[in-house]
C-alpha cells in the first residue's frame, strides 16, 4: 500500500488528505507554492470566464440597438418601448459589471504575481496594465450606451 501511495502524483496524494512531508515528499515551500499556483489559475479561469459574459452582454446590448434602429422602436406602443428601454438597460449595465469584475480579477492576479512572473516579457506587460483607467473607461461606455439607448428610445 505504501509503495502504490508513493508512485501517485503529489497532487493525488493531497486529494487522499496525505499532506505532511512524510506522506508526500514534499516540503512547506513546494506545498505553498502547488496552493499559489492552484489559487492563479482559478483566478486567470474567472478572469476569462467574466470576460465572456462581458461579451455576451456587450454583443446583447448591440442587438437592442439593432431592434431600436430596425424596429421602429420610437414609434412603438409604451409597453414595447419600456421592455426594449429595460433589457438595453439591463444588458449594459451588466456587461460592464462582467468587465469590472475581469479587470479587477486581472489586476490582482498582476499585483500577486512572483518576481520570476514578473520578469518575463508577458509578466512586464501585465504589470504596467492601467487597470484603473480601463475600468473608468468600460463604466464610461455602459453609461454612455444606456444614455443613447434611452434617448434613442423615447
Amino acid at each position: 500500500m505504501a509503495a502504490s501511495a508513493h508512485n501517485l502524483s503529489t497532487n493525488w496524494q493531497r486529494r487522499l488528505g496525505k499532506t505532511t512531508l512524510a506522506d508526500t515528499g514534499s516540503d512547506l515551500t513546494t506545498e505553498r507554492y502547488y496552493i499559489m499556483e492552484q489559487f492563479q489559475d482559478r483566478l486567470v479561469s474567472t478572469q476569462r470566464h467574466q470576460f465572456t459574459m462581458a461579451t455576451v452582454f456587450i454583443v446583447s446590448t448591440i442587438a437592442v440597438v439593432a431592434i431600436i434602429i430596425f424596429g421602429d422602436i420610437a414609434e412603438a406602443s409604451d409597453a414595447s418601448r419600456l421592455l426594449v428601454a429595460f433589457v438595453g438597460v439591463t444588458t449594459s449595465f451588466t456587461g460592464w459589471v462582467w468587465s469590472s469584475n475581469a479587470l479587477v480579477s486581472g489586476q490582482k492576479y498582476s499585483e500577486g504575481m512572483s518576481e520570476a512572473e514578473k520578469a518575463t516579457p508577458g509578466g512586464k506587460v501585465e504589470a504596467k496594465q492601467p487597470f484603473m483607467i480601463y475600468q473608468i473607461y468600460t463604466f464610461l461606455v455602459s453609461a454612455g450606451t444606456i444614455a443613447v439607448i434611452i434617448g434613442a428610445i423615447y
